[in-house]
């Protein structure tokens, strides 16, 4: 996993449903991104894959080991990473390398 502490930042309403709208700090997350992420081979880029595809059933949800407790910690992660999932303006494959990233900090698989 990655050793830099990503800046995760609080997304307002809009961008939590209809996509993100700070492209500065995503870029900036892509540069920070490690390469492993965006060869697609790592457990993160299939769970990314699965939620961005199929989505999880409540009891696949239930089943993920968050690496936080504080509800308000993974409110915020959560809403983060779903506001790039359903971004229609990045690149499908630095949306992936990203969120999978993003993964890495947030569960443990």
């Amino acid at each position: 996993m990655a050793d830099i502490v990503f800046p995760f930042i609080e997304v307002s309403d809009v961008d939590a449903i209809f996509g993100f709208s700070n492209k500065q700090n995503f870029y900036a997350a892509l540069k920070a991104c490690p390469n492993e992420f965006f060869n697609k081979d790592t457990k993160y880029n299939q769970l990314f894959s699965k939620m961005f595809f199929e989505g999880l059933t409540k009891e696949e949800f239930a089943n993920l080991k968050f690496r936080s407790s504080d509800r308000d910690t993974k409110r915020i992660r959560g809403r983060y990473l779903k506001s790039i999932m359903t971004s229609f303006e990045l690149k499908h494959e630095d949306k992936e390398a990203v969120c999978a990233w993003l993964l890495s900090m947030i569960i443990e698989l």
